[in-house]
């Protein structure tokens, strides 16, 4: 009746039915690039982080390639909801909340400069400020001499760990440098044969260039490095992109597998370890 119907009223039923089937072509298309939130986040990056540290954009360019582009990257910026961002958000906040709310902020950033640039009239990150429970900031845990004697043998014994993510965790402890500052180091920054490295101004917390003397030890796990990520920039590269440094959880990760009777002993602690120890013996930063 209904193919009848549709001759009698001197339609097509052919036409009609592949003009439905190119109409849900259509709907399956991702929209033309330059209404595509990855196209505007690059443009946000561009303009609104032009003078911010290289450090700083380059964790900013990893987030959104790990954690943004996969769910949001190619929907069209006016077609994302907040529910599209708490989907992103809520398998983050599982293992390192500040992590997700980073990347919301980093979302509801963006979509900020999208309402100044009128492409968009709403925001769908800024419902959701307060959704992830960020833990409060604690003093980081300080080793006593046993305690570290003992983590270093367990992170001795990471068989299964990648050596990239090995080196930054002993360095940290050679070099009683930040963590912040060892992920981000640079083969420009080193001089092996010098046994110097001088993290620039930038990445240092003082703005000014701080020189670290390298011990053997820490010379040579560079050097071993050095065969494996030489030819980039970064040290210690992202698995996920090797133009941007090892992100943060991925050192945490590590330190909370470290089973040697300090359960909340973190990547951060190991400055202040360093620091109480020499106190201890007599040393005065």
């Amino acid at each position: 009746v209904g193919l009848r119907g549709q001759v009698e009223r001197g339609e097509d039923p052919r036409g009609a039915k592949q003009a439905a089937k190119a109409e849900k072509r259509a709907a399956n298309l991702p929209p033309p690039p330059e209404s595509q939130f990855r196209t505007f986040a690059a443009t946000w990056q561009k303009e609104k982080l032009l003078k911010r540290a290289e450090t700083y954009k380059a964790q900013i360019a990893s987030r959104l390639d790990r954690f943004v582009y996969p769910h949001i990257g190619t929907k069209a910026l006016k077609d994302i909801t907040s529910k599209d961002i708490i989907a992103l958000i809520e398998p983050i906040q599982i293992d390192t909340p500040n992590t997700a709310e980073g990347v919301r902020k980093i979302v509801q950033a963006v979509f900020d400069y999208a309402v100044q640039k009128q492409h968009v009239d709403t925001n769908p990150a800024r419902p959701l400020k307060g959704m992830v429970e960020v833990p409060k900031s604690e003093v980081a845990r300080h080793l006593s001499p046993k305690e570290l004697g003992r983590m270093w043998m367990v992170l001795n014994r990471q068989a299964g760990a990648n050596a990239s993510t090995l080196a930054p965790a002993k360095l940290l402890n050679y070099t009683m440098t930040r963590k912040n500052e060892v992920l981000r180091m640079k083969w420009l920054e080193l001089d092996l044969d010098e046994g110097l490295w001088i993290v620039p101004a930038e990445r240092y917390k003082t703005r000014i260039p701080h020189k670290v003397l390298l011990s053997k030890e820490a010379r040579d796990i560079l050097e071993k490095q050095k065969a494996v990520t030489g030819h980039l920039e970064y040290v210690f590269p992202s698995a996920f992109r090797d133009n941007v440094p090892l992100g943060d959880a991925t050192l945490n990760h590590l330190f909370k597998r470290l089973d040697f009777g300090v359960p909340e002993f973190s990547p951060h602690g190991t400055r202040g370890t360093a620091a109480s120890i020499l106190g201890e013996n007599g040393e005065r930063g």
